[in-house]
């Protein structure tokens, strides 16, 4: 038992923020297939325990669709409670006078983008979180 407190201890970061923060991964799918690219916003729904405050944590999706989130160091996780998502998919890149396409399958319906807006809510608890995010073409 006493082995288990400390492997969590040990996982979970402390930050300038003055909030304990703990890992977050996972993958984003579309349909089903990984999400090439692109980015997400994790926003609190209420204040974080410790100072009081809303803070949002961020991550880059890989090629893969794998993510790892980020709130006041990179890929420190973030604090525990209840989120709101958006998932913003990478978008049309200028190179020189031309103008690179995403993939089709990063096209998600545009309401996923926002938190407000998107449906998706998670909660990250005080431990390692592996959080898997699949969209779907018409959302519920």
């Amino acid at each position: 038992m006493l082995a288990v407190a400390a492997s969590a201890a040990a996982h979970a970061g402390c930050s300038g923020g003055g909030e304990k923060t703990y890992p977050v991964s996972g993958v984003v799918t579309f349909e089903g297939k990984p999400l090439a690219g692109g980015s997400l916003v994790f926003e609190p729904l209420s204040p974080a325990p410790k100072t009081g405050k809303m803070y949002s944590a961020r991550g880059k999706i890989g090629p893969e669709g794998q993510f790892r989130l980020s709130t006041f160091g990179d890929q420190d996780g973030a604090p525990p409670g209840r989120y709101r998502v958006g998932v913003t998919p990478r978008v049309k890149v200028w190179q020189s006078e031309e103008i690179r396409e995403a993939p089709p399958q990063n096209s998600i319906p545009p309401n996923y983008t926002s938190p407000s807006s998107s449906g998706l809510e998670f909660e990250v608890k005080s431990e390692r979180n592996e959080i898997d995010i699949n969209l779907e073409s018409s959302p519920a």
